[in-house]
């Protein structure tokens, strides 16, 4: 397992859960971290998966959260050949 890091944040926006195959889901969401100077504010996008989707149901866009990510990555190649990455 890759390393952890934590990010605090206000929740920007969450998006609704979007089925990709019968057993496999994803959740996408923003976090909004405030610099020092406004005009480098931060919008990390995050995505949960699987049984993980429902954990921001009941967050209200704007809370305070803190976000604990396990980053990571894969390659895969289509059957035409193109290779793409997504990040874990």
């Amino acid at each position: 397992m890759s390393e952890t890091f934590t990010k605090t944040g206000l929740l920007f926006e969450k998006q609704d859960t979007k089925q990709i195959t019968e057993k496999f889901k994803v959740r996408e969401f923003v976090l909004h971290v405030q610099d020092t100077n406004p005009d480098y504010d931060q919008y990390i996008p995050f995505q949960l998966k699987n049984d993980k989707c429902n954990q921001i149901d009941a967050i209200e866009k704007g809370s305070t959260i803190t976000v604990k990510a396990f980053p990571g990555g894969r390659k895969w190649q289509s059957p035409d050949g193109v290779m793409k990455y997504f990040a874990q």
